[in-house]
């Protein structure tokens, strides 16, 4: 997982200066808050005998020597500021020797002296948090996150691990609301999140089989990089989680079509299988003939030519019903019945006596209003009319209600070539 340029975590912590301190510059990697006035240090004698003499052992780059001095102030430190200072010339050490483990141990013991020097917490409990991440102990990765984000130092990095934590923990819900979170955050500073952020969060709603999330994060990821493969992998993938039945299937297949991010030859020619079953045999022609003239079908193909040979035999009775077609569909007293001449002329491709008839399927009733009003928005898009094909797939809710703003989102957005890598 990709969430910055490294998992490695390069540890900067802003210490501040105070007495017999020899802290490192180290510059903080994210913007932390602004450090209250620093307290003089209350030590006591023995402390600070033994931390000199730590200290003098560190200096000398005596590191064995340094780790029992270490530990033998740590012993006999009493007081909070004592504690304090144990934990940073712990961490000194351990950023000389690249101690990790000693470094993460640092930086807790130096938020958990409470001491009154200690100007810094949030940024030492989120750098905790990132190597506790580091060292796949996720559970304190979200503890300590979070406390750097009650005390106001979260950064977006720091609660996107939380976000990830959460899911290898198997909180789905809260590893998405934390991924929002991160990405809120890095882009009220103006700033883009990398789309790794949305992939992660989007892959974890799927797996954890919250459908009606993941078309959400592929909404977010479309808005941010709305490129044609993220546009093909969003249906794709809610196709294959949602798991619908023939005629929502087709739909779905019909958006990619429509937005031209169709992809392969078992996609034409599955889309194409589902027409040609729902009685659709204008439209599943066309379907062939697309994917032929794009290479990807080939009509004499063992597996397309039976189906092509379906769809021909089927095509002068579909054609020559239309001739009274529009008059029944208007007669008819049943929405279904009217909508099921929409779909008919929809094949064809009069896209303007589909819109009526939908329209007229709704008034009447007796049908899926949330497929009809899908529907009668691919057929509002192909008219040109933006704007209420639009506010047509806002309409469709229920099972259709992914599929609906995914739709508006692409005629608001459209497909913007992704850069060269």
């Amino acid at each position: 997982m990709k969430f910055v340029s490294s998992v490695a975590i390069a540890v900067s912590i802003a210490l501040g200066s105070v007495a017999l301190s020899a802290s490192p510059a180290l510059a903080a990697k994210e913007k932390a808050p602004k450090a209250p006035k620093a307290v003089p240090p209350k030590l006591s004698k023995e402390f600070q005998a033994a931390y000199a003499k730590a200290d003098a052992a560190m200096k000398a780059n005596n590191v064995e020597e340094a780790k029992a001095g270490i530990a033998a102030a740590s012993a006999i430190a009493t007081t909070p500021d004592d504690k304090y200072f144990a934990g940073q010339i712990k961490l000194n050490l351990a950023q000389k020797i690249n101690d990790r483990n000693m470094l993460r141990a640092a930086l807790i013991d130096m938020v958990a002296s409470q001491s009154p020097v200690m100007t810094n917490a949030p940024v030492l409990n989120l750098n905790a948090g990132l190597l506790a991440y580091e060292q796949k102990d996720y559970q304190d990765t979200i503890a300590k996150v979070l406390a750097a984000e009650q005390g106001g130092g979260a950064t977006p990095d720091g609660l996107m691990f939380a976000s990830d934590s959460y899911f290898r923990l198997k909180q789905p819900q809260a590893g998405l609301a934390y991924g929002k979170k991160a990405i809120d955050m890095i882009e009220a500073s103006g700033k883009k999140a990398d789309q790794s952020w949305y992939l992660r969060p989007r892959g974890a709603a799927y797996q954890a089989g919250l459908v009606k999330e993941g078309g959400e994060w592929s909404r977010k990821l479309v808005s941010a990089f709305p490129n044609k493969e993220n546009w093909h992998d969003a249906v794709a993938l809610h196709l294959n989680a949602s798991k619908p039945q023939d005629e929502a299937r087709a739909d779905m297949f019909r958006l990619m079509r429509e937005m031209g991010v169709m992809i392969s030859r078992d996609e034409y020619r599955e889309l194409a299988e589902l027409l040609q079953r729902l009685q659709a045999p204008a439209e599943a022609k066309a379907v062939i003939n697309e994917g032929v003239s794009r290479s990807l079908l080939k009509a004499n193909d063992q597996a397309v030519g039976p189906l092509v040979s379906a769809i021909d035999g089927m095509l002068p009775a579909d054609k020559a019903s239309l001739t009274n077609g529009y008059k029944s569909a208007q007669a008819a007293e049943r929405g279904s019945i009217t909508a099921r001449w929409a779909g008919a002329f929809m094949g064809h491709g009069d896209n303007t006596k589909a819109a009526e008839l939908y329209r007229v399927a709704l008034q009447k009733g007796q049908v899926d209003a949330d497929a009809i009003n899908f529907r009668l928005g691919l057929v509002l898009s192909r008219l040109g009319q933006k704007d209420a094909a639009i506010a047509s797939f806002e309409s469709a809710k229920g099972n259709y209600e992914v599929l609906g703003k995914l739709a508006a989102q692409y005629l608001r957005t459209g497909i913007v070539a992704a850069p060269a890598a």
